[in-house]
């Protein structure tokens, strides 16, 4: 993660607390998603989540509609 994006999460901070449906979140895919660009940062607005998945409505552009499972570890930002 680059030092100069502002993930929006205290060091400290139980993200488990802190994600809730509505809330949007930044996430990068995973390797095995073969992503073809694995910096690229994803918008999502989180739909419904629990201790070990979050499912995203993806917020970018020609992908509006679209959703996704993530985890917890994939999440760079929450505004």
């Amino acid at each position: 993660m680059s030092a100069l994006y502002d993930s929006g999460l205290e060091p400290d901070d139980p993200i488990i607390a802190v994600i809730k449906p509505g809330v949007t979140v930044t996430y990068r895919l995973l390797p095995k998603d073969i992503p073809s660009d694995p910096n690229k940062v994803w918008r999502g607005k989180v739909v419904w989540c629990d201790r070990d998945t979050i499912l995203v409505e993806l917020l970018e552009p020609d992908f509006q509609n679209l959703r996704e499972y993530i985890t917890y570890q994939q999440i760079v930002g929450v505004s």
